[in-house]
């Protein structure tokens, strides 16, 4: 069996699927103050830690990450999170509830139209960089979804560079100071057998999710398979580059929870700068 897949049969079972209880296991850690990512404003749910923005929710942003929580931020209460500066940026984040309600309701042609309004909006920012544009692309994504903000131009550029640096930054710590390193293949194997498979699947992925992951290729004019092996590839080369470096922290440190490694690693990173 392939290493990856033993990696994560062990971390989520030998049959991931999003149910009810794998759903409330992502909202209680969710509910918990963890410092920068995925790459990094802080308060960002439904990621599946080390998924995207995904999104995915936004991909990859967004989808955001089950490997790690780095970027969410405790609630201030049950109903909304509280204002939060982020070098200068203020941000008033949607609170679980109201990203919840929104997943049950939002369409495929709800999607549609904010994923196309996002990549209509990025193409003013004319960016020559192909990397900062996708993190514009999410950045912009983030804001439409997952905020009660409305970022400025300079905004959206400052939060694009910084997540970016950051992700760029955490990678290649872990190459650099634990001789991490990661092929193609096994990126690809990621993507394709990785527990971020199964909720795109019929079986262990619900129809928001499905919307969502459809919407946002077709608005860049992508299949399925170019978004997640090629515009969000970077993002999947970190959660493949944390299979292998959470067994090393682990043992560094004598600690099991991947939130609190995830602390560590960011505080060795912190000291490096």
């Amino acid at each position: 069996m392939n290493k990856i897949k033993r990696e994560f049969d062990h971390f989520f079972g030998d049959s991931p699927r999003l149910t009810e209880q794998l759903k409330s296991q992502i909202l209680q850690k969710a509910s918990r103050k963890e410092k920068n990512w995925w790459f990094t404003v802080t308060k960002r749910n439904f990621k599946y830690t080390a998924f995207s923005l995904i999104l995915i929710s936004v991909a990859t942003i967004f989808v955001f990450s089950l490997i790690t929580n780095d970027d969410i931020s405790e609630t201030q209460d049950n109903s909304k999170f509280a204002n939060k500066v982020e070098n200068e940026v203020e941000v008033e984040w949607k609170s679980i509830e109201e990203q919840e309600e929104q997943r049950r309701t939002y369409t495929y042609q709800d999607y549609k139209t904010v994923y196309n309004q996002v990549v209509a909006e990025a193409k003013k920012f004319d960016v020559d960089d192909t990397l900062l544009n996708k993190w514009i692309i999410r950045i912009l994504a983030e804001e439409k979804l997952l905020t009660n903000t409305d970022f400025t131009i300079g905004q959206v550029v400052h939060l694009a560079k910084q997540r970016m640096e950051e992700n760029e930054t955490w990678k290649n710590f872990a190459i650099e100071q634990y001789g991490i390193s990661i092929t193609d293949e096994e990126v690809d194997q990621f993507i394709t057998d990785g527990p971020e498979a199964s909720f795109r699947s019929v079986e262990g992925l619900d129809s928001s999710y499905q919307n969502e992951y459809k919407a946002y290729a077709e608005a860049l004019g992508l299949t399925l398979g170019q978004l997640l092996h090629q515009h969000d590839r970077d993002l999947h080369e970190r959660n493949v580059i944390w299979l292998k470096l959470q067994p090393m922290l682990a043992e560094k440190y004598s600690i099991e929870d991947n939130n609190l490694l995830l602390e560590k690693y960011q505080e060795e990173i912190n000291e490096k700068k």
